[in-house]
This record gives C-alpha cells, structure tokens and sequence, in this order.
C-alpha cells in the first residue's frame, strides 16, 4: 500500500517493533501488515488534520503566466500519469517591481530539489530563495509561458521539482504507532479500542472511506492516549477542513501545474 493524504507514513515498521504496541506482531511475519496498518493510520491522521500534518512532500510544478501568452490543455494523455491541478498565485507573489520575477513555492521548509528549462537541469548556482520560499533566477528572467504539450525534455519548457513540510515529530509518531496497533487488533483476535467505523473496512457491504473513519476517530476515548494527545494538538475543535488550494484564486502572476505529487520523498 501506498499513502494517500499523507506525504510519507509517519512512522516505520522498525520503530512499530521496537514499540510496546508490538506485543501482538510477529516481526518475522508481520511486517507487511504493520506497514499497511502504518500507512492507514498516517492517512487517517493527516486526514483529520485537514493536512495539517502531512510530512515531508515531494512535487513537480510546470509554471506559466496565463495574461502574458495563450496556453492549452491540450495533453497527450500517454504522457502524463497523474491529473493536472492548477494552483494560482497573487500579484503580490511577482516581484516584477524588482527587475525580475519570483515564483512563489509552498512551505514550510522549501527545498529546490531541481529546476529544468528548455530540457536542461540548471545548475543550482543560477538560482536562489528569497524568503525561504521565493523561487528567483540570478540572471535574467523565468520563462512566462509553458508549452503544456510536450515534455519536459522539450524546448519551450520548464518545471520545478522541489520539497515542503516537516517530518513527523514525537507526538505524531506516538499517535501513528498506536493507531496502527489498533487497527490490526481485530485481525489478531484482540478487542480494539477504537470506536466503530474506525477499524471496520465494510458496513453492510459499504466499503468504508478513510474520511469516513478519521471521522469516527473523533470519539476516541482515553484507552487511546498517544492518539487523543495527537487530537488535542492538532485539531482541538474536532476535524479540520481540509486545507484545499494553498494559496489564493487571483487573476494574476503565476499559475502552478502540478504534474506529479505531493508524494512521499
């Protein structure tokens, strides 16, 4: 299995078995099923977080400024593996003032993994952060346009791979390793203390969503501790809605395609 709100699993199996929440796994047979019970348990926290809590995300964008040229969505379907999102960034996010322009990346703890232009990898030495955030070229100007037909090893192209997010720290590690043991009580015969919905896969021969069971989750009880001190952390007042489109829908500056991730790094 692989997460699906989370960036990364919040804990490994190794930690899982060094834990006192290993009582019941065999580390010799089980470590398949505790990495898929850890994976369930990272989406099910990132998820009633609103994606607060999300790790360390890996993602490519293709930028473009949509007023200064046409541009079409025109894809080759083969050539993309994962949909196109579109995320729009402020006036106020272009430093066209300065003499040059910025592109804005989402945070916290930006990392530029890489920028390629025209099908070539720059070299990290031609650009920085400004803010820790601000994506800027030493000499001369980013592209404003991005031929969304071709690939990146094209000319006329353009994309940046980069990092954002923290690793999960202690309290979301604890939370993750309890919730995964609870999760694969029932299959080990053993009473789970999490409230229903939250470990049934099926009710009634209705497949239950990961939402459904963040959901649930809010009725935990104090037999849960590491998983209630989560809770009290990062979402006090209960589930948070999820965090959506990460910066305003304004009509200028630049448009982000997100053409692979986040994901895990």
């Amino acid at each position: 299995m692989t997460t699906q709100f989370a960036c990364q699993v919040f804990a490994t199996s190794t930690e899982f078995f060094a834990s006192k929440y290993a009582v019941d796994f065999d580390v010799l047979e089980d470590v398949a099923f505790v990495e898929s019970l850890l994976d369930q348990a990272s989406d099910v926290l990132s998820l009633i977080s609103g994606g607060r809590i999300h790790g360390i995300c890996q993602t490519t964008v293709r930028p473009f400024i949509p007023d200064r040229a046409p541009w079409t969505y025109a894809i080759d379907p083969q050539a993309w593996t994962t949909p196109l999102t579109v995320m729009s960034l402020g006036p106020d996010d272009t430093d066209w003032h300065s003499g040059f322009s910025t592109v804005p990346l989402r945070g916290p703890n930006t990392d530029v993994v890489q920028v390629i232009v025209d099908g070539v990898i720059l070299n990290p030495s031609e650009y920085g952060l400004l803010d820790n955030s601000k994506l800027f070229r030493k000499v001369g100007t980013w592209p404003s346009t991005n031929d969304m037909a071709k690939t990146l090893s094209k000319v006329g192209t353009w994309a940046i791979v980069y990092r954002f997010g923290a690793s999960p720290d202690y309290i979301t590690k604890q939370a993750t390793l309890e919730l995964a043991a609870e999760l694969g009580f029932p299959e080990r015969g053993r009473q789970s203390h999490l409230p229903p919905g939250v470990t049934s896969t099926s009710i009634q021969g209705v497949s239950l969503s990961l939402r459904d069971r963040a959901d649930a989750l809010r009725e935990a009880d104090e037999q849960l501790p590491a998983v209630l001190r989560f809770l009290g952390v990062y979402c006090p007042t209960g589930i948070r809605a999820p965090s959506g489109v990460w910066s305003p829908e304004l009509t200028h500056g630049y448009k982000l395609i997100q053409d692979e991730g986040p994901s895990g790094s």
